[in-house]
Formats: C-alpha cells, structure tokens, sequence
C-alpha cells in the first residue's frame, strides 16, 4: 500500500513594523462634528428642573472646575435705599434751569406789578364817546390811579368816580401800554324835555329823568301837553312819538304837543306844523316825512302814512 505525502504546512506572513512618528508638540484637537451643533446633542441636564430654577433666580451657572454655582452678593437695604435716591435726585442742570424759570417769573411779576416800568401816566388818560359830559369830569375820576401799574388799576373805582355825572350811561375802562388810559362813556341820549317847576327836565328813550335844566337843549323837543285838558294819556302819547323820532328828525323838532292820544302834533323849528296823529307807525311816519319835506309846505299830514298831504 502505497503512502501519500504530508501536506506542506502555511505560515502567515508577518506584519510589516509600524512606522516611527514624532511626537506631536500639542495634541490635536478633536474635529466638531456638525450633531455637536444640533438641538439633539444639548444634554437634557440643561433643561432639568434644577437649571431652570438657576435662571429664573438669576444665579450664575456652574462653572467649569466647580462643585458649587456663583451666586452674587445681593446688595443690602441701606446700599438700595441710596441707589434709589441717586436715581430719583434731579440733575444739576435741571435744578439750574428752575431756578432760572422762577427767577424770570419773579422778575416780570415784579415789572407788571410793582416796578414803574408800567405805572399810569397822568398826561395819558384819554377821554372817548363824550358829547354833553365834561371831558375833565370825566379824567378827573381815573386821578387816584395815576402813578399805579396798568395790572393794579381798580375800575371799581374809575366807574364809581363818574357816578354821579348825569349823562354817563356807563363806562368802560381800557388799558393802553405802557402808560395809558382810556376811558369810553357811553352817553344817556335826551329824547324830550319837559318843564317843570325847577325847570326842563330831559327824559331818556323810556321815561327816566337823566337830569333838569334851566331850559331845553336847542336838539332836544319840548313836549308841552295840558294835562287838564288833555289827560294823562295824550302825555304818555306825546312822549311815546317823541322818544321813537330818528335822531336826524329830533333835532328838527322845536315842540311836541297833544290834544288827545291819537292827536299828536310836531313844530319844526322852521315853523312848519307836523299832524302826527297816534303814536303807532313811528318808523313810517318818518320816513313819509322825510319824503314831503323835500317841497316847501307849511304843514304836513302824515296820520294817514299810507295817504299823506301838505298844505
């Protein structure tokens, strides 16, 4: 029986020896991979109960290298108490700039009213709307304000100073800077003058007596009624078309009489006579008038507006 020879036994080859590197001088850094970047790779402990309750504190967070957290000193009461001061203290600018407002508030309160920067001046209080009142009379109620600051003149005063005049219907007390005055009047207007026994008393626009005279003003009619004769009514009658008569016509008017109240009778100062009749339709009457006048005549009839005459 014939033998087989052995099988040749194989041997792995051995590793070549590892190549021989210098040491490095710092070791290479670990290369960032971009999960590092990704919400997931954020540990949960950052989002744990325990750093949440670190933030919403406000204590710093553990730092590297420490067991325990930083936390800051909190400040004491005193140490608060000042900070809160220091913040609420007005700045030095501010403070200067009050006491430059105040110290012009000061200055012009003082100007206007006590300094003689605008005090009256005598030579400069004028006198307006005067035609029967003495100007003088009336300049001579604004004396005592003379020498005083325009804001501090009492008008009061001024007014009751021309209280006594009898034309003055009222007054009105106007400032003109820097020194002066004026005083506007306002005039009672006589409309009739009847005699009486001290006299012609001049009666306004609703019957008042505004003063007595010796005699009427050449403007002013003179209303002569007999009121024995006549009756009370034709007086109340005669004063009525008296007081309704435009100031133009007024002033032509010597007289107004009545014989009854619906007999009504004007006499121009030029002599003509003026049948009136009753005292309605005033404004009428007048006008009519106004139209006849413009030809001679020696009386006009204008009882009837509507159908006048002349003769």
């Amino acid at each position: 029986m014939t033998r087989r020879p052995p099988a040749p036994v194989r041997r792995r080859a051995a590793p070549p020896p590892p190549a021989v590197q210098a040491p490095a001088a710092h070791p290479p850094a670990p290369p960032r991979t971009p999960a590092a970047r990704t919400p997931a790779a954020r540990t949960p402990a950052a989002r744990t109960p325990g750093a949440q309750t670190r933030r919403a504190s406000g204590a710093s967070p553990v730092r590297p290298g420490r067991t325990t957290p930083f936390l800051p000193r909190r400040p004491t009461r005193r140490a608060r108490l000042a900070l809160a001061l220091r913040r609420r203290a007005p700045s030095r600018r501010a403070v200067v700039l009050a006491l430059l407002a105040a110290a012009l508030v000061a200055a012009a309160t003082w100007v206007l009213l006590a300094s003689p920067v605008t005090a009256v001046r005598e030579g400069e209080v004028s006198v307006t709307g005067t035609s029967r009142t003495d100007p003088a009379a009336v300049r001579a109620a604004a004396a005592g304000q003379v020498g005083r600051p325009l804001l501090r003149v009492d008008e009061d005063a001024v007014r009751a100073g021309v209280a006594d005049l009898p034309y003055v219907r009222s007054l009105a007390v106007e400032r003109s800077w820097p020194h002066g005055l004026v005083l506007a009047v306002t005039e009672e207007v006589p409309v009739a003058a009847v005699p009486g026994p001290a006299g012609v008393d001049l009666l306004d626009a609703e019957g008042a007596v505004i003063t007595t005279l010796p005699e009427a003003p050449p403007d002013v009619p003179v209303v002569s009624v007999d009121v024995a004769a006549a009756g009370p009514g034709a007086v109340r009658a005669a004063g009525e078309v008296a007081a309704s008569l435009p100031a133009r016509l007024r002033a032509d008017v010597a007289e107004v009489s009545a014989a009854s109240p619906d007999d009504v009778r004007l006499r121009l100062r030029e002599g003509q006579e003026v049948r009136w009749g009753g005292a309605g339709s005033s404004d009428l009457k007048a006008r009519v008038l106004q139209v006849l006048r413009q030809r001679p005549a020696s009386g006009y009839d204008v009882s009837a507006p509507s159908a006048p005459a002349t003769w």
